[in-house]
């Protein structure tokens, strides 16, 4: 008797997993597919596991190719034929992007969700594609929910995000500045090297020019006389920020002419040589905030009227002046 229940609980259970085995349904768009030709690479084929595995990875290549090419249908068929022989995330997410420039759309978000599942290199592009194919589909909350997801995975190409063709339908909402200005600050990182250069920043009157030099230096030009003021720069708790220590300015001889708005305007200038700035500019103060970083960075998009001054540009290619030496004293007028 006790021979016979076992033979009975055992015969069931293998009959039950070989019918289920056979009862998937060979289609590339769903998991349980995906999820089989995974754990079991070749069996379908009848090839051996190392041999699928070479196959899907050579045809997912020539597949890549096609894409690039813009032959997505062509594409398509490859990277299906790939899938029969063995799947895996990165696959999932190439053939993702090719049925999404078919324009298939809902199909690409199930192939991005199952790229996920199998585990991609690049997790945040999977995100931001199923956004933009929400977004496409103007569904929404579907697409911030994801765009969201993206960001939190490291997704920080916000530049891009802003002239994005799929997320035109985003940009639409009335909401739209709100969310992405609230996303930002948990991904964007910047270094040191991201703010050699030139910068302009609006004022009241006429814009306020600094050079943020690689030595660590900071030039500003003087807005009256020639000359400027050198100090230190750093990018610190999203700010940039600088302290100042030198005054290296013409001063007016004699009486001044003009007394304009900022300036003072006299007949003759003349330069002594650097001297220690006033005690109120040696504490480190701000100029630029965050929020005005990620507008110069291209992060954000401003306002025509940000600020009401204007908006804040940035050069890097500006050639460095040769302040930016911290052993450079100037001696003479043509010095500066």
């Amino acid at each position: 008797m006790k021979i016979l229940i076992s033979f009975f609980l055992i015969v069931p259970i293998s009959f039950l997993f070989t019918q289920s085995e056979t009862k998937i349904d060979p289609n590339p768009q769903t998991y349980s597919w995906a999820f089989y030709s995974n754990k079991n690479p070749g069996k379908d084929k009848s090839v051996s596991r190392e041999e699928a595995i070479q196959t899907s990875k050579s045809l997912n290549e020539e597949g890549l190719k096609l894409h690039k090419a813009k032959k997505y249908k062509e594409a398509i068929l490859k990277f299906e034929e790939a899938i029969s022989y063995y799947s895996f995330g990165d696959l999932y997410y190439n053939y993702g992007n090719s049925l999404s420039n078919i324009p298939k759309l809902s199909e690409s978000i199930e192939v991005y969700k199952i790229a996920e599942k199998l585990g991609t290199s690049r997790p945040e592009l999977v995100q931001y594609n199923i956004a933009c194919a929400y977004s496409r589909q103007n569904k929404i909350p579907e697409a911030y929910s994801f765009l969201a997801k993206a960001v939190d995975r490291g997704y920080n190409a916000f530049k891009f995000i802003q002239k994005d063709s799929d997320m035109e339908n985003l940009r639409k909402q009335s909401d739209w500045e709100e969310r992405i200005n609230a996303l930002v600050p948990k991904s964007v990182k910047f270094t040191k090297k991201d703010f050699l250069g030139e910068l302009e920043m609006p004022s009241p009157r006429s814009p306020t020019i600094y050079y943020l030099c690689e030595s660590g230096k900071v030039i500003m030009n003087a807005t009256c006389e020639k000359g400027f003021y050198r100090g230190n720069w750093k990018y610190q708790d999203g700010d940039l920020k600088v302290s100042w220590d030198e005054d290296c300015r013409e001063e007016g001889v004699g009486k001044p002419l003009l007394a304009g708005a900022e300036c003072y305007t006299y007949t003759n200038y003349k330069f002594k040589s650097c001297k220690k700035v006033e005690k109120d500019m040696q504490a480190d103060s701000h100029i630029a905030s965050k929020e005005e970083i990620h507008i110069l960075k291209g992060v954000l998009k401003a306002d025509p009227n940000y600020g009401g001054d204007g908006i804040p540009k940035f050069n890097s290619k500006k050639a460095e002046p040769k302040a930016c030496d911290p052993k450079f004293i100037p001696k003479k007028s043509s010095d500066l």
